[in-house]
């Protein structure tokens, strides 16, 4: 039996971007049930004007990661589609850019 395959055009739901998002979920719950936020809240502390919020900038930074961020730009993946309904207080990847400089 020969599968067939069918092209896709670039506005196709099932883009690269979309199919690496899908994971994002139990992903990012199971880093919520493994302590994340409350490891990164308790271990790392940083003075600098950018190091605050910390405990929600790491998981940010990791869901973006985990979505295909491989830039800083990539980080406003997080921004887009229904991305808020899965994180409150997403931050604009110049925050992350902050954030990274201080730690």
């Amino acid at each position: 039996m020969q599968r067939t395959s069918r092209k896709r055009g670039p506005g196709h739901s099932m883009d690269l971007r979309s199919r690496l998002s899908a994971g994002l979920a139990p992903a990012m719950a199971l880093a919520q049930r493994a302590g994340l936020v409350d490891l990164v809240a308790e271990h790392l502390t940083l003075k600098a004007v950018g190091g605050v919020n910390a405990h929600l900038k790491v998981p940010a930074l990791v869901a973006g990661m985990l979505a295909g961020a491989d830039s800083i730009d990539d980080m406003d993946v997080l921004r887009h589609g229904g991305m808020g309904r899965l994180f409150t207080g997403i931050r604009a990847p110049s925050t992350m850019v902050t954030f990274l400089r201080t730690s």
